[in-house]
């Protein structure tokens, strides 16, 4: 066999390969994608958890910082479970 043909024989071989993995890697990402997807739905968003006394319509999930009406009440000698909605 020619050198030239043999090139052009491993050069072809490594296209196919290269595609394939390639294209497996696509796969890999979209399942990927769709799990994540997929979880960020399972995550329940119960809404509003805490409620201010003093103004019902300022509320807190109960995630990240607490707002200052939270921190307020609590320096005043509230609990938490006293600002459950």
């Amino acid at each position: 066999m020619p050198i030239k043909r043999r090139v052009i024989d491993l050069t072809e071989s490594r296209t196919d390969d290269m595609a394939e993995r390639a294209k497996r890697l696509v796969h890999e990402i979209a399942q990927t994608r769709t799990l994540l997807l997929n979880a960020r739905e399972l995550v329940e968003d119960d809404g509003p958890r805490f409620r201010n006394p003093q103004n019902p319509t300022q509320t807190w999930s109960g995630r990240g910082n607490p707002p200052g009406w939270v921190k307020r009440e609590i320096a005043l000698g509230k609990t938490l479970d006293s600002l459950l909605d």
